[in-house]
This record gives structure tokens, sequence and C-alpha cells, in this order.
């Protein structure tokens, strides 16, 4: 079962995301973080398989986060998940590495197929 660490500075989002993760089965949440600084942290001690990353967040956002995770995870699959929704966001987070990005108003079934199907 693929690991995954969830980031967003909001906690209902976060637990919200945990109880749709636990009802689908498939993945496993190993661990949380608020802020970027402290998503790199975590992934640094977990080494999960996954990263549901959100973009904006207090001290560092996702995309700034996501170069420094990329670097002391590099196998590590990185979906950003985002209320922002400027194109140029989209892009520059997957030329740094995201492997996928949604939107927070996509459905989150397809957040979770696409995480299972890029860890599999």
């Amino acid at each position: 079962m693929t690991t995954v660490v969830l980031v967003d500075d909001h906690d209902a989002t976060r637990v919200l995301l945990r109880q749709f993760i636990e009802l689908d089965g498939r993945l496993a949440v190993v661990g949380e973080a608020a802020t970027g600084r402290a998503a790199i942290a975590v992934v640094g001690r977990e080494h999960p398989g996954a990263v549901i990353l959100d973009q904006e967040m207090p001290e560092m956002t996702g995309t700034q986060a996501l170069p420094e995770l990329v670097r002391i995870l590099p196998p590590v699959i990185i979906v950003m998940y985002s209320s922002d929704p400027r194109i140029k966001t989209k892009q520059f987070a997957l030329e740094a590495g995201a492997h996928a990005y949604f939107a927070k108003g996509d459905p989150i079934d397809d957040v979770l197929d696409a995480v299972v199907a890029l860890t599999s």
C-alpha cells in the first residue's frame, strides 16, 4: 500500500482528505503538515511514496517546497492539490517536479486515482 503525506494549511482540508483516503483504502496516510517547511521535515522523516501538496500556504508555498521535496526524496510522487487556478502556477509546479496538478474543485476521486496510478 502506498504511503502518503498530506500538506495543506487548512486543518479541515487535511481532515477531509484523510477521511476520503481511509474510506478509499488504497493509500495510507503517514503524516501531515500545514506549511511547506513542515512538509520537508515530515517527508524527510517518513519517506512516503506520495505527497498531496497544497500551493498557497504560509512560510513557504507548495511550489517553493516542491524542489526541496524532490531533492530529499527523488522517487516521491507529488500531486499538487490547489485552489490556485492560474495556468502559470500549474506549469511551474509541473516543471518543478510535480507529477500531476489538480484544482480543489476537481473530484477527490480523481486525485486519489492519480496518486494510485502514479505510484503503481
